[in-house]
């Protein structure tokens, strides 16, 4: 007997609620499904359906027989989806979030190294740095930089990323001098982040004493590209991610301050729904992204 043929048959008699719309969408008539059904009661030796002319109804066993075998053919159905995937040359197209500055500075640039890799596999970047939901917005994977919340999605990490204050030679020689310590920090002007609110209250320790600075604040934005863009138009100090401005710093844009000062570590994740077959495009990029950041830190350079 072929059960996953007569499974299917039962849970769309179930869903469909009547077997003339199950045939229609199997495409067999209403008397096969019928005949499979009653084959499949007579062997098991139990009723799974009440019928009458009006309408189906479930019994006690039909109902636990199909949730049982709804969860069985999709299990079947995702064996054999990736045992296809594994037979063929991964293909499709990615959509993948992310805010603006992680996407033009680390994962465009992997993107298209991965995309040489796998030529048939085509990227769909969102960026913006809004937190997006894969499970609302068609996203396959959401990379998002900062402190993981409570979640239904499935989170992985790709590295950690330590903070840094920062600055533009212009401002700090129309300052008059560069802080090294929280008196003279401010001193400075700042420049905020509003939309993340952990970064509108700096924190910052040394010798095991935490500092909350309070900086007259001059300019505040709602994107890390805007605030980056204050801070390199000489226009005050701001607190940024160590990923954002090391290329910056590297070519002496931007002055990292208080840098004997410890600040806060967050991590820059990968987040997609849960779901109990991943496809393959989806794997292969998520392991990529976690070869290439493998060991990557952030206080080096990366």
């Amino acid at each position: 007997m072929d059960y996953l043929k007569r499974m299917e048959y039962f849970t769309e008699v179930v869903q469909c609620g009547s077997f003339s719309k199950a045939g229609i969408k199997l495409g067999k008539s209403k008397s096969v499904i019928s005949k499979h059904l009653s084959s499949l009661e007579d062997e098991i030796g139990i009723k799974l359906l009440h019928r009458s002319t009006r309408q189906l109804s479930l019994t006690e066993a039909g109902h636990r027989f199909y949730h049982r075998s709804v969860s069985i053919l999709e299990e079947a159905k995702d064996t054999f989806e990736e045992l296809k995937e594994h037979q063929e040359t991964p293909t499709g197209t990615l959509r993948i979030a992310c805010p603006n500055l992680l996407g033009a500075d680390d994962l465009i640039p992997l993107a298209a190294e991965f995309m040489l890799l796998y030529p048939k596999i085509n990227i769909d970047f969102i960026m913006d740095d809004n937190i997006n939901n894969p499970l609302t917005e068609g996203v396959d994977i959401s990379i998002r930089a900062g402190w993981l919340k409570d979640s239904d999605l499935i989170g992985r990490k790709l590295y950690s990323s330590c903070m840094c204050l920062a600055a533009s030679p212009a401002y700090l020689n129309r300052h008059g001098s560069t802080p090294t310590n929280i008196a003279e920090l401010e001193s400075c002007n700042g420049i905020n982040f509003s939309r993340v609110p952990a970064l509108m209250n700096w924190k910052i320790k040394k010798d095991d004493i935490s500092y909350t600075p309070k900086l007259n604040t001059s300019a505040t934005a709602n994107s890390a590209v805007g605030v980056k863009a204050f801070v390199l138009a000489g226009q005050g100090v701001a607190m940024l991610s160590m990923f954002a401005v090391k290329k910056e710093l590297k070519n002496k844009q931007l002055v990292q301050l208080l840098p004997d000062y410890e600040m806060e570590d967050f991590g820059i994740y990968a987040l997609y729904p849960r779901q109990r077959f991943m496809p393959r495009k989806n794997r292969l990029f998520l392991d990529f992204l976690s070869e290439r950041f493998e060991g990557f830190s952030s206080t080096n350079g990366g």
